[in-house]
């Protein structure tokens, strides 16, 4: 049972690309999957936002593109029924120019106004990630450091003896998980 404990633990520190077995190192790989796992999300959302842009683009293309070829044929039409040279015609063709010219404007000032910078680039989205990283380490410190004095004498010289006493049996502990693993190891070995 221990054997099989130990397994996979070797495993998911193989997987991880941790070291050492300490606890601190499981969780700092975990964190990093973690951070890379948002990212690639982040990442995934926005190429599914461009994706989406990119198909209303193409439908409004391919319905400008029926529309043309409708009035193609519209205009093909009426000039077999009435010559290219009369003015019924000429006032026609006119005007159907006119209002394509001003379709094409509005479509142009449209693609231009979608074309602009977006607020937020990946590059900053990247810096802001590495800035919140940061200051999550801090307050982790921080955190670490009042739990440490939480409870401490607020005499300076009693809580300095009950620290270095609590050191001392830490360090005890350490040792004696140290042992306990060497023994776990030469079980397994």
């Amino acid at each position: 049972m221990v054997h099989e404990h130990l397994d996979v633990l070797c495993f998911v520190a193989e997987t991880l690309g941790i070291d050492d077995a300490e606890i601190a190192s499981f969780v700092s790989a975990t964190t990093k999957l973690s951070n890379d796992s948002l990212a690639t999300q982040r990442s995934a959302h926005l190429l599914e936002c461009a994706e989406q842009d990119l198909l209303r683009d193409l439908t409004a293309s391919r319905h400008e593109e029926a529309l043309i070829l409708k009035w193609r044929n519209s205009l093909q039409k009426s000039s077999q029924d009435q010559g290219p040279g009369s003015q019924a015609y000429i006032e026609r063709q006119r005007s159907s120019v006119g209002m394509k010219g001003k379709e094409y404007r509005n479509e142009l000032s449209k693609l231009t106004g979608r074309s602009e910078q977006p607020e937020v680039t990946i590059t900053q989205l990247a810096a802001q990630q590495e800035r919140i990283r940061k200051k999550k380490q801090q307050i982790k410190l921080k955190q670490t450091n009042i739990k440490a004095f939480q409870g401490l004498p607020p005499d300076l010289h009693l809580a300095k003896e009950e620290l270095r006493c609590a050191r001392s049996e830490q360090m005890k502990l350490i040792q004696l998980r140290e042992r306990l693993l060497g023994k776990m190891v030469e079980g397994v070995i």
